[in-house]
């Protein structure tokens, strides 16, 4: 392997690795913070939605980035390995997610301002928050297998 791959994949790994780390920040901050999350209009928080939302905007970063590469590795291939298809379409699925996250964190605002209990929101949530780390611990996986292996 040249150096300079072995860089990136090095490079890529650790990103992995981060963002490994921040699903599961996220999915502790979000019962950490649920007030200032859910309940405080109108102001940001520097300790519980800001770090939030950069944690969301790092999640998204390493979706695209990652389905990317996953992409461009099975065009490579002629789509050859079913396993990397497998962990495109769990990327895409991931990404997609990503969405439902944000809807469900406003409908879950909206229904924490009304009184009303929110446990089926919050459970729907945590499955897909479950999904995005799944995916991290697949794409670490392989981004090991990779820098290992060349």
């Amino acid at each position: 392997m040249k150096p300079a791959s072995r860089n990136m994949y090095g490079v890529a790994l650790t990103m992995a690795i981060i963002c490994t780390f921040i699903v599961i920040y996220a999915m502790v901050a979000i019962i950490l913070f649920r007030e200032q999350v859910f309940l405080e209009r109108g102001t940001i928080s520097a300790g519980g939605e800001m770090s939030l939302l950069i944690a969301f905007s790092v999640m998204l970063l390493f979706d695209l980035v990652s389905v990317l590469w996953l992409w461009s590795r099975a065009r490579v291939a002629q789509f050859a390995n079913k396993g990397d298809l497998a962990t495109l379409a769990l990327g895409i699925l991931s990404l997609m997610l990503l969405t439902v996250d944000k809807i469900l964190v406003d409908e879950i605002s909206h229904e924490y301002a009304l009184g009303a209990e929110a446990l089926g929101e919050g459970i729907v949530l945590y499955v897909c928050l479950a999904m995005q780390l799944c995916y991290c611990l697949v794409i670490v996986r392989a981004l090991y297998r990779a820098y290992t292996t060349r």
